[in-house]
């Protein structure tokens, strides 16, 4: 014959957590015991992301504005390694290479620009893009002013 092994009640005084704790608020969910909370000023990540952790844009600044030694005929000049792959790809585009040449042309007409979106210069294609937002985008605002 099996027999049965009764259960305590649980108190319902201390929520029921079993710690034995007389906490005078409900354990449960989303309701930890006091003794398991996080302390004041204490983290769930205490390691968390290390201070001073580079992202990409940091760290690729840093690679071109390094200094390098760079011969040019029969002398040594230090320069940045930007200003060596410009360099580089002027003299590829004197030798005949047009991908180098247009893309120095057009890094140089960015630079001329000074950044002012008003002077750069759209394509065709970029231009339908522009067109076809803004179509869509007054539509849109038609519709929601009638509401």
């Amino acid at each position: 014959m099996v027999k049965r092994i009764r259960r305590r009640a649980r108190n319902s005084q201390n929520g029921g957590s079993g710690s034995g704790s007389d906490a005078p608020y409900e354990v449960g969910y989303r309701k930890p015991p006091s003794g398991c909370r996080y302390q004041p000023g204490q983290t769930g990540n205490p390691k968390g992301r290390p201070k001073g952790r580079k992202n990409e844009a940091t760290i690729t600044a840093e690679i071109l504005n390094t200094k390098v030694k760079v011969r040019t005929g029969n002398t040594v000049r230090s320069m940045t390694v930007l200003e060596a792959m410009l360099r580089g790809f002027a003299d590829r585009g004197l030798k005949g290479d047009t991908k180098a040449a247009t893309f120095l042309l057009d890094r140089h007409a960015r630079a001329q620009a000074g950044g002012d979106p008003a002077n750069i210069v759209t394509t065709p294609e970029e231009q339908e893009i522009v067109d076809g937002f803004l179509e869509k985008y007054l539509k849109n605002k038609d519709r929601d002013e009638k509401k």
